[in-house]
């Protein structure tokens, strides 16, 4: 981002308003260079989107000036602190468990990121943080590698700023001159290539398994003894080139096997063991498509408001609107209508997709369709009346 930013600033970027940060949180450093080079955009940080539509976020100018802070509690949401031992609740400034309880889920978090060195507990989001801080690093990641003495040991997968040389050495020992021995990076390994190389951590943030390291790679399962290197990955896998028309669900099905496509699940409600296999939901995602568009309901650069609880067919709706350009803008369902309102003037949609049990939050000059509608619902099957749109 902050690269980003050097870029943009010669631009100017008058119409720029604000910058939403997720799924980690940002370095102080970071945060401050990003405000002094646009001093009236206000720099927004989150926590849980992906895990729960937002545990939290900054909804104000006031509360976008706490760097340190993800913003208050969304509404309906409960989160503790707990001893992961007894179970105690902490009080402010005392470490532990998280735990998050809300509509959408309960969950526990942060016990499973921590790499066991010894007998220490090393939080690897504390190390990237310091990484990141380095004007010679573009981004970095903090992972746990197998060790046969220690347990485990903190390994630093760096991407090199463009133009600067900076060794494992070096970056080893500037992680040490700022913490605690027990907190030391014991192995790092740079891209020596390019900024484009890809640091990848499993299932949506950070697991106990080494994960892979650019495209293809696979986590390597030995032990580290010694001084070892760790070893090198394959090259990268090329990306396609401009000239093929490849839209988003293209890309995350042709990682599917194709020919022909699994019969089992592709998505199962939890709620009452419905479930969509792959090929109903290609089919479901090519009809809606064509529907949308035929209808006019949308068309590509438009923005789509999704205020919507779990359904099976909000994975197909966001598939089908992503393949037609169209840009998607999803809220909380359990927000109130000053917030659902707040951010429908930020996104200015031409249309949204509710239920029935959440339209009313909506404004009711926004063209609205429900979800649970047979209008919609008959979208999702094929027809003669929708030419078949195929992107995928």
């Amino acid at each position: 981002m902050v690269k980003a930013g050097e870029e943009a600033s010669s631009y100017g970027l008058p119409a720029l308003r604000r910058v939403v940060c997720g799924g980690a949180p940002l370095h102080v450093a970071a945060a401050r260079r990003f405000q002094s080079r646009f001093p009236r955009v206000e720099l927004q940080q989150g926590y849980g989107s992906t895990e729960a539509g937002g545990i939290s976020r900054m909804i104000n100018p006031e509360e976008c000036c706490h760097l340190r802070s993800a913003g208050r509690l969304a509404q309906k949401v409960e989160v503790k602190i707990v001893d992961h031992v007894t179970g105690n609740i902490l009080s402010v400034g005392q470490k532990g468990e998280l735990w998050v309880r809300g509509p959408a889920l309960m969950k526990v978090d942060r016990l499973k990121e921590l790499i066991k060195y010894k007998a220490y507990q090393v939080p690897p989001a504390e190390l990237e943080h310091v990484l990141q801080s380095s004007p010679k690093i573009l981004d970095a990641a903090v992972i746990p590698y197998p060790h046969e003495e220690a347990g485990q040991i903190p390994v630093a997968l760096v991407v090199r700023q463009p133009g600067c040389d900076i060794s494992e050495t070096e970056v080893m020992d500037y992680v040490a001159q700022q913490v605690a021995p027990y907190k030391k990076i014991r192995k790092s390994y740079g891209n020596r290539e390019s900024p484009a190389g890809l640091i990848l951590l499993s299932h949506g943030g950070r697991s106990s398994t080494t994960t892979a390291v650019s495209a293809g790679r696979r986590p390597t399962q030995r032990l580290l003894r010694g001084d070892e290197d760790l070893p090198q990955p394959p090259p990268h896998r090329p990306l396609p080139p401009p000239s093929l028309p490849l839209s988003f669900p293209s890309f995350a099905f042709s990682f599917l096997p194709s020919s022909p496509l699994p019969s089992h699940p592709a998505l199962i409600d939890a709620a009452n063991g419905d479930a969509i296999s792959y090929p109903e939901l290609l089919s479901q995602i090519r009809s809606l498509a064509a529907a949308l568009r035929s209808t006019g309901a949308v068309s590509k650069g438009d923005v789509a408001f999704i205020l919507s609880p779990p359904r099976l067919d909000v994975p197909v709706l966001y598939l089908a609107l992503l393949s037609l350009g169209v840009v998607v803008s999803p809220a909380n369902p359990v927000s109130t209508s000053p917030e659902i309102s707040r951010l429908v003037g930020l996104s200015r949609p031409s249309v949204a997709f509710a239920t029935s049990s959440t339209a009313h939050k909506l404004p009711s000059n926004l063209p609205t369709i429900l979800l649970d509608s047979p209008r919609f619902r008959s979208f999702l099957q094929i027809s003669e009346s929708y030419p078949q749109w195929r992107p995928l």
